[in-house]
């Protein structure tokens, strides 16, 4: 155990323009849970205006250090995998959380102990569920400057992602060097496909914020007209998330059912609730599909 917390815990996040409001809780989130290195990777798509490059290299700068990669073009559905690829190659830790800027891990007692129970049970990683953030009523506030503030400002947990808009809420969080991801996102690990997974922790997702209809907005426009299976799922879960945005003030929904949250404990009944969706997202959907 002292050998494994000498190496330390390497965290590998992509973060683009749009994400600017999270950085500095996001920093200061991870550092509490344990996290030693910070390897992240800039993203600016075709566009991006001078003040927004400026505005988010002044804060990662100040909260996460220098970027280890910057890079431009288009955002492409395999962007985000060959650029957590390369920061991966880069960090000297052997245990790698990998985390957008707006997901927020839950690791009880910190990741430190997560990755002890993933040494005693002879799992190479760790699993996770996205619980969507909400506000309580009106149109969702921007970030925060604090996790504090964060946290209380979007006080309901819900399954928006997979059972509104039918996006695949699983993730690999943290997970020793040796585990290859998917190629099109963090949902699962393709070396170790055998392997049972374990019992997943939330996923705080701060995504339904103040200026999430633009940024939909703009990945519909960017995954228009692109072929490709994975590209069409991006553009039309963005669809379904901007068709609820217009139908309602906050993301909000009567058939949706949400729960008290926050990033200091587990929800009630967490362990019932995150049992049936995984085995739904993880088994049953598949087998569905495969009769249907």
């Amino acid at each position: 155990m002292g050998r494994r917390r000498a190496r330390g815990v390497a965290l590998i996040a992509v973060i683009g323009p749009s994400a600017h409001d999270l950085v500095a809780p996001f920093a200061a989130y991870y550092s509490a849970l344990g996290v030693s290195e910070f390897r992240i990777a800039l993203h600016f798509p075709p566009r991006t205006r001078k003040a927004d490059r400026d505005r988010l290299h002044d804060v990662c700068g100040h909260a996460l250090g220098r970027p280890d990669v910057v890079s431009e073009g288009p955002w492409l559905v395999e962007t985000n995998g060959l650029l957590r690829d390369r920061l991966r190659a880069l960090a000297t830790a052997d245990w790698h959380v990998i985390a957008d800027a707006d997901e927020f891990q839950f690791h009880e007692g910190g990741i430190g102990q997560t990755i002890d129970r993933c040494d005693a049970s002879g799992v190479p990683f760790a699993t996770g569920l996205f619980v969507d953030r909400l506000p309580p009523s009106g149109a969702p506030p921007p970030g925060a400057s604090t996790v504090e503030e964060l946290d209380a400002g979007f006080p309901l947990g819900s399954f928006l992602t997979a059972e509104l808009l039918d996006g695949d809420p699983r993730k690999i969080t943290v997970a020793r060097r040796d585990v290859d991801y998917g190629s099109d996102g963090n949902h699962f690990t393709s070396s170790h496909a055998g392997v049972k997974h374990p019992a997943p922790a939330p996923v705080h997702h701060f995504k339904w914020r103040a200026g999430a209809r633009g940024y939909l907005e703009r990945r519909v426009r960017e995954f228009a007209g692109r072929p490709g299976h994975s590209d069409i799922g991006v553009r039309r879960e963005a669809l379904r998330a901007l068709e609820l945005l217009s139908a309602r003030s906050a993301v909000a929904s009567d058939g949706l059912r949400t729960f008290e949250a926050s990033l200091r404990n587990l929800p009630a009944g967490w362990d019932a609730m995150s049992r049936r969706l995984w085995r739904y997202w993880h088994v049953e959907r598949w087998r569905r599909r495969e009769t249907a």
